[in-house]
């Protein structure tokens, strides 16, 4: 297969899995109802899905840098699409819960390799690889809640429907997985036998780019948890249930950190990590301020803010990266990169999840703030630095 096939099969395959991450969000408010769910059990929906990214990351990582990008992208289509299977059948919270952390090892193992084939593949270089990653990521994410809540107001099975639809879509890219990716040059899966489950290590010659990058992810990642996991408490706010407003809220902030992907290339990554992390913070603010007033136009305001950040966030944290990692371990330390994320992700929907349920979203979107302030403290020092 051709470079631009090889790329638009991969890039077909990162964008729907981050879809189907952002899918269940408009559904809480029905799994609520039907279930009986308080704030704390609804977290554990959300936070299943990154613990599972965090198991696969652990000890499979670097998979793609050792057996090839090729059919470590095949075993996660393939698991993801079992994934969505799952959830969308599942009898209780139990399953749900199960099927969340299924689909995050899916993610996982897609992710790292995706982002690793992109660097490899892209005519540009890692760099360039690294900025379309991160576009479809953010394109994803932001295309999962409007997707998931206008099939779950307009077909029939609202809570089978959305998952239906994305399996479908996946057995697009899944049909065409995957056009031959070359492995990068010193690839130590080309001098003997592949060693399967290996824990991911990052070289110390870079561990304060890292560092940075990884508090900077983190930033944005609080972010994604609030809204993937609270975004209808948040819409609550302003006396409004509608899962159609529930998902075009979310996917109105996840749209500005899409376009913020394309506005950023080229910019210097430390000088994006700052505006990012000073944006969240920013942003959070209004949205205490506008939860506790139960203003709607305030809530609309975070939406800039809100999306310039976490776009910034995301893209120059991954540049960072890209620029960092050795062509023969991209896969691991992106892994790695992943592996902070994520753990963040967990962090935040179980923290925020217990804040919610116990006094409620004015507080968490405040302790929200406060926490997104640290981030902001840390990230502009170390950024700074040559």
């Amino acid at each position: 297969m051709s470079g631009p096939r090889a790329l638009a099969a991969t890039s077909g395959l990162l964008l729907l899995t981050m879809l189907a991450s952002m899918t269940p969000t408009p559904l809480y408010p029905a799994y609520r109802e039907q279930w009986g769910l308080d704030d704390t059990q609804v977290s554990w929906i959300f936070a299943g899905y990154p613990v599972g990214v965090m198991i696969v990351l652990v000890v499979l990582g670097g998979l793609s840098d050792r057996i090839g990008r090729v059919p470590t992208l095949r075993a996660g289509a393939a698991l993801l699409i079992a994934a969505l299977t799952i959830l969308a059948v599942a009898p209780s919270l139990e399953v749900l819960v199960a099927g969340r952390v299924v689909q995050g090892m899916a993610t996982g193992l897609i992710t790292g390799a995706g982002a690793a084939a992109l660097m490899d593949l892209h005519p540009r270089g890692a760099r360039a690889g690294t900025a379309r990653n991160t576009l479809l990521l953010a394109c994803g994410i932001a295309l999962g809640p409007l997707l998931a809540g206008q099939a779950t107001t307009h077909l029939p099975g609202p809570l089978v429907a959305p998952f239906a639809v994305v399996i479908a879509l996946l057995l697009v890219p899944f049909a065409a997985l995957v056009p031959r990716v070359p492995r990068p040059a010193g690839d130590p899966a080309d001098t003997g036998p592949a060693r399967l489950v290996r824990t991911i290590r990052v070289p110390r010659t870079i561990l304060r780019p890292f560092v940075t990058a990884a508090l900077s992810v983190a930033s944005t990642n609080v972010t994604f948890a609030v809204l993937g996991g609270f975004g209808p408490e948040v819409i609550a706010a302003t006396d409004s249930t509608s899962p159609t407003v529930v998902g075009g809220y979310v996917s109105a902030v996840l749209v500005v950190v899409a376009a913020t992907q394309v506005a950023a290339r080229g910019r210097a990554p430390a000088t994006c990590m700052q505006v990012g992390a000073a944006a969240t913070a920013a942003g959070w603010g209004l949205g205490a301020w506008a939860t506790s007033t139960g203003s709607g136009p305030l809530i609309a305001a975070t939406v800039p803010l809100l999306g310039v950040g976490a776009g910034l966030g995301l893209y120059a944290s991954a540049a960072h990266i890209a620029l960092a990692a050795p062509v023969a371990r991209r896969a691991e330390v992106y892994s790695a990169y992943l592996l902070a994320a994520f753990a963040a992700l967990a962090t935040a929907a179980l923290g925020l999840g217990a804040v919610v349920d116990a006094a409620g979203i004015v507080t968490a979107t405040v302790t929200t703030t406060a926490i997104s302030a640290a981030l902001l403290l840390l990230i502009v020092p170390l950024a700074s630095r040559r």
